[in-house]
């Protein structure tokens, strides 16, 4: 999830009909510290290998499902600026529970 990843996936745009922005999977995935925004988007962190933070909007009904379990996640990655910190941020589509294995 380093910024050479996101730097790269930049270099495809500019995104449009044509062109549609990628979107990545990530399976199995720890899911940590699920927070309600404004009570209607969620956040929270992904723990694997590394801490990377994550958002779902209009996902509230999800939280008690995802709280501190694994899921499989389809999301975009980006940079996100916040108070002039830059930190990569997935932008969740979509999350269920990771299948056993």
């Amino acid at each position: 999830y380093d910024n050479n990843i996101i730097d790269s996936i930049d270099l495809l745009q500019p995104y449009g009909k044509d062109n549609p922005e990628p979107y990545l999977c990530f399976r199995n995935v720890n899911i940590k510290n699920v927070a309600l925004i404004k009570d209607k988007h969620l956040r929270g962190d992904c723990l694997n290998d590394k801490k990377l933070a994550w958002i779902w909007f209009n996902a509230a009904e999800h939280k008690d499902l995802i709280a501190e379990k694994k899921v499989d996640i389809l999301c975009r990655l980006r940079k996100n600026e916040w108070r002039s910190v830059v930190y990569n941020q997935l932008m969740v589509e979509d999350m269920r529970l990771a299948e056993e294995k």
